[in-house]
């Protein structure tokens, strides 16, 4: 079942190597956060290569934490992204994403929260194999689906090993095709991002 797997990346030695405990300086945070980044976006492009066109135009997209005023939201602006193809309707829709951000942790109204978010805030994957049967309540998108003509959707929360309460950051998958066969767009994804981790770990 799709609501019952997680994924987690590796995060040992991505803050210089440092085991200590009581929290790190902002520069040592700010490193971890890139090498997190930087370990993702390996993991689009593995899963590109893993999954070709797919039989149709997608795009993966991140969206992580940042700060919107006094409000903690997700944002997709400075992240990694991958498009299986020069699909003009996809890039046009991450341009319109990257004007968006989604309020977390509860400060977000219900029209206002968007699917990574709710993927988010659950730390559970959400998948929809058409955006164009919901209201401007479930997908905050929907006039630009609908324009761009996106269908299958599927936001999977990336989770710290080390507090799978707490994740990292959202990896959505977009189609232009109905999204119909999600396990197998999971298992591509884990797949990615463990062999990152196991990556990482040899050099540790």
């Amino acid at each position: 079942m799709v609501h019952e797997m997680k994924v987690f990346v590796c995060m040992r030695a991505c803050a210089g190597g440092s085991e200590g405990g009581g929290g790190g300086s902002p520069g040592t945070e700010e490193a971890a956060a890139v090498a997190v980044k930087q370990r993702i976006a390996r993991a689009l492009r593995l899963y590109k290569e893993a999954a070709g066109d797919g039989g149709g135009g997608w795009m993966g997209q991140v969206w992580a934490p940042a700060r919107d005023g006094a409000r903690r939201v997700l944002a997709t602006r400075g992240q990694p992204f991958v498009l299986a193809s020069q699909c003009h309707r996809l890039f046009q829709y991450r341009t319109v994403s990257l004007t968006r951000v989604f309020p977390v942790g509860g400060a977000a109204a219900a029209d206002e929260q968007g699917l990574p978010a709710r993927a988010f805030d659950a730390t559970a994957p959400e998948w929809t194999p058409n955006v164009q049967c919901y209201g401007s309540g479930e997908y905050a998108r929907i006039s630009y689906a609908l324009i761009y003509d996106i269908q299958g959707s599927l936001a999977l929360p990336i989770l710290d090993p080390d507090d799978a309460s707490s994740p990292l950051a959202v990896l959505e998958l977009v189609t232009t095709a109905p999204l119909l066969r999600v396990s197998g767009e999971v298992a591509n994804r884990c797949n990615a991002l463990r062999v990152i981790s196991l990556s990482r770990s040899r050099n540790d």
